[in-house]
């Protein structure tokens, strides 16, 4: 692929229970097993990575900074263990903030990737956990909170963000079973059930999540805000995250193959 002049970035939002993480591995799987020319991409998480392939075709993965990244997640567990909301937030600052400042312009430098994906948004989840997690930010509107983010994380104006609306029920049926599943597992990492991890908290973010993508049109306005619904299959939509991505990576180049790809991941 011709270097671009910026990296596109994308990514996804919305509360825990709509199938963030899984549909950013479909969305991978799609744009790899899809596309024959080569693509670099940037991958933010904790740890973030860098993802390519090589000359045969074989998917590569460098992860960065895992040392910081395995004490920011310990710090995280240990928050979420005790019900400390300042270490939550604590280790949720130092993840934005090491996003931002540090990874985004290694990779720009060294990498130069085509794609920046998460899945989470560093503006907008921040935005609507801070009722949980942040009460210093409640004081402030949602589009103060949204310039405040920006300003910390210093990272560019999203090109897309990808809202992934889902009922409060469903997702709390999902995260009661993700966690009852890890329990039982013999090596599977322990699991605490969030605060915000209640019928009564994802309906408050569920909410949060109605309002903010009308407030990043309006704060952002070259970013484009795309709601999902996230009790579709997740195949559907991590094609239809692709697709758009593919497409603005290069209008040109498509491959309908990503149909039936997409179908083996529902």
């Amino acid at each position: 692929m011709a270097e671009r002049l910026k990296p596109l970035d994308t990514s996804l939002s919305g509360p825990d229970g709509s199938g963030k993480d899984t549909v950013v591995l479909g969305v991978l799987d799609l744009l790899f097993q899809t596309f024959e020319e080569d693509l670099r991409i940037v991958r933010l998480d904790r740890p973030p990575m860098y993802i390519w392939q090589d000359k045969d075709g074989n998917r590569m993965t460098r992860k960065l900074f895992v040392p910081f990244f395995r004490f920011i997640n310990h710090v995280h567990k240990v928050g979420d263990r005790d019900a400390n909301i300042r270490l939550v937030q604590a280790a949720n600052t130092a993840n934005v903030m090491m996003q931002g400042w540090v990874v985004r312009r290694i990779s720009n430098d060294s990498f130069k990737p085509d794609l920046y994906l998460s899945g989470r948004n560093y503006f907008t989840d921040p935005t609507a956990y801070a009722q949980f997690y942040a009460p210093e930010l409640t004081a402030l509107t949602i589009e103060e909170r949204l310039r405040f983010m920006k300003q910390i994380s210093r990272l560019p104006d999203y090109d897309q963000i990808y809202f992934m609306q889902i009922d409060p029920l469903t997702a709390y049926k999902i995260i009661e079973g993700r966690i009852a599943e890890e329990r039982v597992k013999p090596t599977g990492q322990p699991l605490w059930q969030h605060r915000h991890e209640t019928v009564q908290g994802l309906t408050l973010l569920s909410e949060a999540f109605q309002e903010i993508p009308l407030v990043v049109e309006k704060v952002f306005p070259n970013t484009e805000v795309i709601n999902i619904d996230a009790s579709a299959p997740k195949g559907e939509v991590a094609l239809r995250i692709a697709s758009d991505i593919r497409r603005r990576l290069n209008p040109i180049i498509y491959n309908t193959k990503s149909e039936s790809i997409a179908r083996e991941l529902v």
